[in-house]
């Protein structure tokens, strides 16, 4: 995958379609990206990385993990991403709803159902120009909360095994947009309405209620 603002190291090609072949059941192949911020005054660089560590690229899996609903590390975004033929197949298209962030879509729907690769090295910069569609904008975190919202509805549509994960996820992105703009808004879109219908039982909306009400009490203390 590459963003339209960003660009790709000479070796990458190179590097990924190696590590796909010294471990042939990876699915998916993630990197850290290079985030340069250019302005008339200056340039400032910043890795994007929750990627420590591996070297050589590391086999992961994170099937249980979702199953599970643990918390999931910050992984890249879309110029870090790599995946074989035979997963896009199973995954593609992406679902309309994505407007932006598709790559969102197809980073949970990996890592959900195939084991694959971290590698440390930086193998693509990210450009943040004034004019990105997501990247610098003042609303950034509120389309990323809406985001996380269609992610959850979306995949568990698709993958009832990952109610765990998408149920911690959904609270999470409702209860911040409740801190932001009020519940009358976070709770307004189909989406949302939908995800609590797909609930299993009272409990688990409970759960997943009072969840959405613990991340919009710290989302306000965070403000503070």
């Amino acid at each position: 995958m590459l963003d339209a603002d960003d660009y790709f190291s000479p070796k990458k090609v190179e590097d990924v379609v190696s590590a796909f072949h010294a471990y042939p059941i990876a699915q998916w192949h993630f990197h850290p990206l290079l985030k340069i911020r250019d302005s008339r005054k200056n340039t400032t660089r910043r890795l994007m990385t929750c990627i420590y560590g591996h070297t050589p690229p590391q086999l992961i899996d994170y099937r249980q993990n979702v199953r599970r609903g643990d918390r999931m590390p910050l992984l890249p975004a879309t110029s870090g991403l790599s995946f074989k033929r035979s997963l896009l197949e199973e995954n593609l298209p992406i679902p309309l709803i994505f407007r932006t962030c598709a790559d969102a879509y197809l980073r949970l729907a990996a890592i959900a159902d195939a084991p694959g690769l971290l590698s440390p090295r930086t193998l693509a910069v990210h450009r943040i120009h004034g004019n990105n569609l997501f990247e610098g904008r003042n609303n950034a975190e509120i389309i990323a909360l809406h985001v996380y919202i269609w992610l959850s509805d979306v995949t568990q549509q698709y993958r009832p095994f990952t109610k765990p994960f998408t149920n911690r996820l959904f609270a999470h992105a409702v209860g911040r947009l409740a801190a932001y703009r009020g519940w009358r808004y976070a709770l307004s879109s189909p989406e949302v309405s939908s995800y609590f219908q797909s609930l299993e039982s009272p409990l688990t909306r409970l759960h997943c209620a009072n969840r959405a009400l613990f991340n919009c009490a710290r989302c306000h203390l965070q403000q503070r």
